[in-house]
């Protein structure tokens, strides 16, 4: 392979090479693969992505001989169980930024699933003409938990350095250190004095961090990791400045692991070009429980694998793959200093089979089995958030500190509210993976009375005792605060929640839409009706959207001419971040509500004539929208083959945190739509002012000007669907806190 930083290449288990030409088309799929990857979740039709991929395969331009892939090596590629893709180490190492940034796990797997098949593995590797051999025995490990200044109070991780050291089996302390928060100074100094093999950082990256901080969106934001200042605060670190902080003096380890997320895409490559041996990290973001099973398979495996990187990646990849959460197109990242098939033979025993084999023999002579425990509950729960499947810890997780499985795991815990003993869970569980989620069985039942009538927050408790044949592995007590049912937390964590306040069920709804039947009439003619979408009509010029508007303003009309609404500040509430909502019958029978309250009272309407609204939150001002036809809503859901995005191509970016939520990295997309004017956004505080619709409209649009104050947009139809994600956002029972 040509060292040229136009040359890269794709390799297969089966001994099969294919080189080509990094060139303006492949600059464009990267950037269109990464848009992608960051929506995927807004992508319905899995058939035309894994069609796209095949088809932008075939458009890749090979370096010598043939220009175009032939049909048949595009069907072996797309046949293959394990590809190496080989990027060159060039002088100018950010200059090949789009065959880093390329999601190609992401990609060869959309490949692959056009022709039926699941691709077990994708590795990476930064290929240089001469690498010096590693011949030191990995026996050193080191763990650096990093969360400086404010992120210190929103993070733990108790649980990822148990996990390293029990699935590595480090039990003596001179081979194991921990280092806590440490500037880049600090983090260069120990890793030159321990000289450590494998090193996990376990933190967090340059966008959760600004999520987690609320500061303001950055296009030019790129990936990092944080670690504190001279100050004691934090500060983001840049990829090359890790790499060198652990490769220092000479110092290579074999082994670094990435526990936070956007840690694949510029921080592990620059490690394998410093001297690391293998850098595993996390493209974009995945779940914490599937992210832990995947680490604990990876570390238990490297040992059985006598510490061979590609079987010990697969191992992890099929643990992960099987743990029900599902990855949904999220990159697990193996970048490798050397390639990593040559060393493969095409035909012979099965490494992950032999390393499966091995593993079971140890469990066999173990005679006792042991299990840890980690917990962490939610500071903050509210009724939506709960009645949205979301669960009542931020983590909590068992796993074996021995080969041996573990029988009888005993789990009690009790949220100290409401008449003795409040709330109380058990369950006796068995621990045979690595690791064990908990989350998703510790549930409070919604039938509880106690918490659907709740009318003030409550200081309380949460009690957690985990014990395995006598021994108590886990008992402590939380602080936790308990939200009445009509309170809403306006966070990053809460506001993907806000949904389940759009109540169309709610009696003043219909009570509305009767009373707007006049002004449809008046628009519409003698007989029109709320119809939806089912009013548009297509022409030679398009579609007609006039039926649509005019159900839309005959609610306008009958909300501020029939109700004569008027605008209040929001209720009191005591605790930060969090407001009171009024129901629409409140609202209807107040004659007033604030900014969301009619913002969601607009929504409620809309939804209930079946024409799809659009929640805008702003910092500080929400208000409403709607899509003004099926196709325009649809559309946004299926971004087209093109894909070219206008962010910089080097970032990785953030993901949505759930498919219906727009937020600000994707703010250029939804404008596309508000200037076509298939997305309509409506200043609903216009309502209490006596504007026309048009008015508001305008108003709305004004509101959009400003990026920086775009915090997100909620989709009420999307968030009701059910997806991969999970269950739709379904709007809260209102009885009880509706008066």
């Amino acid at each position: 392979m040509a060292k040229s930083k136009r040359t890269f290449e794709l390799r297969l288990l089966t001994g099969e090479s294919y080189r080509f030409e990094s060139d303006a088309n492949i600059r464009r799929i990267a950037k269109k693969w990464s848009y992608l990857v960051r929506n995927r979740l807004r992508w319905d039709k899995r058939t035309q992505l894994n069609e796209s991929a095949r088809r932008d395969l075939a458009s890749f331009r090979r370096a010598s001989g043939r220009r175009k892939l032939a049909a048949a090596d595009i069907d072996r590629i797309g046949a293959a169980r394990v590809i190496e893709v080989r990027v060159p180490d060039v002088a100018d190492f950010e200059s090949s930024w789009e065959l880093r940034v390329l999601p190609w796990e992401h990609f060869l797997s959309s490949v692959a699933a056009a022709y039926g098949n699941e691709l077990e593995a994708v590795t990476r590797n930064l290929w240089r003409a001469k690498v010096r051999p590693y011949t030191a025995t990995p026996r050193k490990v080191m763990v650096v938990e990093s969360a400086p200044g404010d992120l210190e109070s929103k993070y733990t991780f108790e649980s990822e350095r148990e996990l390293v050291q029990s699935n590595l089996q480090v039990e003596d302390d001179e081979n194991f250190r921990v280092l806590v928060t440490p500037t880049l100074r600090e983090l260069r100094d120990a890793v030159a004095d321990f000289k450590p093999h494998v090193v996990h950082l376990a933190g967090i990256d340059a966008h959760e961090g600004a999520l987690a901080l609320r500061l303001p969106f950055d296009r030019r934001r790129h990936d990092g990791y944080y670690l504190e200042d001279e100050d004691d605060g934090a500060v983001v670190v840049d990829a090359k400045s890790i790499a060198e902080a652990l490769t220092p003096e000479g110092h290579r380890p074999l082994m670094v692991c990435c526990g936070f997320f956007h840690s694949a895409s510029r921080i592990c490559p620059w490690l394998v070009r410093e001297g690391v041996e293998a850098a595993f990290g996390i493209r974009d973001e995945i779940d914490d429980g599937t992210a832990e099973l995947f680490y604990a398979t990876l570390y238990r495996a490297f040992g059985a694998t006598e510490h061979k990187f590609l079987p010990t990646f697969r191992m992890a990849l099929q643990n992960a793959r099987s743990s029900g959460e599902g990855l949904r197109g999220a990159g697990l990242v193996l970048w490798s200093r050397r390639p990593l098939l040559d060393v493969v033979p095409e035909k012979g025993p099965d490494p992950i089979q032999d390393a499966r084999e091995k593993l079971h023999s140890q469990r066999k002579e173990v005679e006792t089995a042991t299990v840890g425990a980690h917990a962490t509950p939610c500071g903050d729960v509210n009724y939506a958030r709960l009645h949205n499947g979301r669960p009542l810890f931020q983590s909590f997780s068992l796993h074996r500190t021995s080969l041996a499985h573990v029988h009888d795991v005993r789990i009690e815990v009790v949220l100290r509210v409401g008449p003795p003993p409040g709330f109380r869970y058990r369950a006796s569980v068995d621990v045979k993976a690595a690791t064990k989620d908990m989350r998703k069985d510790i549930r409070i039942p919604l039938t509880w009375e106690y918490m659907r009538d709740l009318r003030e927050s409550v200081r309380t408790t949460i009690y957690a005792h985990v014990t395995h044949e006598g021994r108590t592995v886990l008992e402590k007590t939380w602080p936790v605060t308990l939200h009445p049912a009509n309170e809403w937390l306006d966070t990053p964590e809460d506001n993907v929640f806000l949904p389940s306040f759009v109540l169309p069920s709610d009696p003043a709804v219909a009570q509305i839409i009767d009373a707007a039947q006049k002004y449809l009439e008046a628009y519409g003619g003698s007989g029109s009706g709320f119809d939806g979408y089912q009013s548009v009509t297509t022409t030679d010029d398009g579609e007609e959207l006039d039926g649509v508007d005019h159900q839309v303003q005959a609610i306008w009309h009958t909300l501020y001419h029939d109700f004569d609404l008027k605008y209040v500040n929001p209720p009191p509430t005591y605790t930060e971040d969090a407001q009171r909502l009024r129901t629409p019958s409140r609202i209807i029978e107040e004659r007033r509500g604030t900014c969301i309250d009619l913002a969601l009272l607009f929504a409620a309407c809309l939804e209930y004539i079946e024409i799809h609204p659009v929640l805008f939150l702003m910092k500080g001002h929400a208000f409403g929208g709607y899509w003004r036809s099926e196709s325009a809503y649809e559309r946004y859901f299926q971004p087209t083959a093109g894909g070219e995005t206008e962010r910089e191509e080097q970032r990785s970016g953030v993901l949505p945190a759930e498919p219906w939520v727009t937020i600000p990295e994707s703010y250029d997309d939804l404008m596309r739509h508000v200037w076509e004017e298939s997305l309509a956004p409506i200043e609903t505080v216009y309502l209490t002012e006596r504007e026309t619709l048009l008015a508001a409209w305008d108003a709305g649009i004004e509101n959009l000007q400003a990026p920086e104050e775009f915090d997100v947009a909620l989709q009420i139809r999307r968030a009701r669907e059910r997806s991969d994600a999970g269950p739709g956002v379904t709007p809260i029972p209102y009885e009880g806190w509706h008066r």
